[in-house]
């Protein structure tokens, strides 16, 4: 495998992990991002960074791998990355924790501060960072990662951010420079930045990236509201359901059918009786939502036609007609379906038909229902013609199709 593909790999298995991959280029403009400003925080008006640059520079040399653990509690790893151009590039992987600092520990950090807020900003901010595995189940796991494609001379070198980080200390106007929420905010932006890439995942129906962009969201904990963890996993959830609800409103699914699948997850998260069950759902839920924008979005329609497809999706069971669907948008019925063809590339009638079969589909996946009361429900009064239909589109009958999949 090449060693491109390979550090993508492994980014994608820290993304797994909800933690931090950070690619640092020269001159290193996102490089506060390795611990989410908080060095900028504690020293607001010093250079904290600069230091940081210069040890990239001259002292983080391939192949080895830096692990650098703070005073404050917080770990990254330093990889140097290999450039045709020579040009100073390194991935720094974290912030994460090993574990969370306790109350007493956060009170010394907050303590060399005058800020009454530091404190509580502290909570929120450690409250966010990802969790890992114990330190030596973690260097073992990095080994067995990185030293296939970095070979034996791969060396883990523990290096302490004081040494890089000499001379820095609290200065005394640092309640004058911030104010309550400063540290929590740079998280916040990060968290509301990677949601709406989440959100546009979504709606362009990209599972893949949004099932990612997801896992992302979930290195950033959101604060625990309720000392039940479950409960605090569940509400989450909950506001999930939302922004997956409001993409699909923004895509324009009619309402009916976003309070159809909204309802049902409402009821599926409240009987999750794990953290495990909630993940496993959340991505169904990715799923589900992103196929109801693919079937049911009618945004990229003109108005005329996404009131036609609306209308054809909420009365498929009915006696539908073009000269009716024309009737009910005060259009000429030559007009519409000159104008259905050349949106959808179909004709009304066609488009009628295929969504009555994809509702027999589900009927026939979903429920015992006889051929006759599936026929009837789908808008098909004559059995043997929903038959004869269901065949041409399905290449097999509506039987064939409930044997087969009840058998498989």
């Amino acid at each position: 495998m090449m060693y491109e593909n390979y550090i993508e790999l492994a980014k994608n298995i820290f993304d797994s992990q909800n933690i931090q991959t950070l690619q640092l280029t020269s001159p290193f403009n996102n490089i506060s991002q390795v611990d989410y400003a908080l060095r900028s925080y504690l020293y607001p008006q010093q250079n904290p960074y600069e230091k940081i640059k210069h040890w990239l520079i001259y002292d983080c040399v391939f192949p080895n791998i830096y692990f650098i653990e703070s005073s404050y509690h917080i770990s990254n790893l330093y990889l140097k990355l290999p450039t045709a151009d020579h040009t100073n590039s390194y991935l720094s992987i974290g912030p994460f924790l090993f574990s969370r600092p306790t109350a007493e520990e956060i009170h010394q950090i907050a303590g060399a501060y005058p800020s009454p807020h530091m404190e509580q900003e502290l909570i929120l901010f450690y409250n966010n960072l990802p969790l890992t595995m114990a330190r030596e189940k973690f260097q073992a796991f990095i080994t067995a990662l990185f030293s296939p494609v970095l070979g034996p001379e791969m060396r883990i070198i523990d290096q302490s951010h004081s040494d890089i980080l000499n001379n820095l200390i609290p200065v005394n106007d640092f309640e004058h420079s911030f104010s309550e929420g400063d540290l929590s905010l740079n998280l916040v932006e990060q968290r509301y930045l990677i949601e709406q890439q989440m959100i546009a995942a979504v709606k362009q129906q990209n599972i893949k990236e949004a099932i990612r962009l997801h896992k992302k969201m979930l290195q950033f904990n959101y604060g625990q509201r309720n000392s039940n963890q479950l409960r605090n996993s569940k509400n989450f959830m909950i506001v999930f359901n939302t922004l997956l609800r409001t993409a699909s409103r923004d895509c324009q699914v009619h309402p009916f059918y976003i309070d159809r699948i909204s309802h049902y997850y409402a009821i599926e998260i409240e009987q999750c009786t794990n953290d495990l069950q909630l993940t496993k759902l959340s991505t169904d839920m990715i799923r589900k939502y992103c196929l109801l924008i693919h079937n049911h979005s009618v945004k990229k329609y003109s108005d005329n036609i996404q009131d036609c497809v609306t209308y054809i999706d909420l009365h498929y069971n009915e006696n539908l007609t073009l000269k009716k669907l024309a009737g009910h948008l005060n259009l000429n019925s030559s007009y519409l379906s000159t104008l259905f063809k050349k949106e959808l590339g179909k004709t009304v009638t066609d488009y009628i038909t295929q969504t009555r079969i994809k509702q027999a589909l589900l009927l026939l996946n979903s429920t015992k229902q006889s051929m006759g009361d599936v026929a009837n429900q789908c808008g098909f009064d004559d059995i043997n013609y929903f038959s004869r239909i269901f065949k041409k589109y399905q290449g097999m009958s509506p039987s064939s199709y409930r044997k087969m999949i009840q058998d498989s």
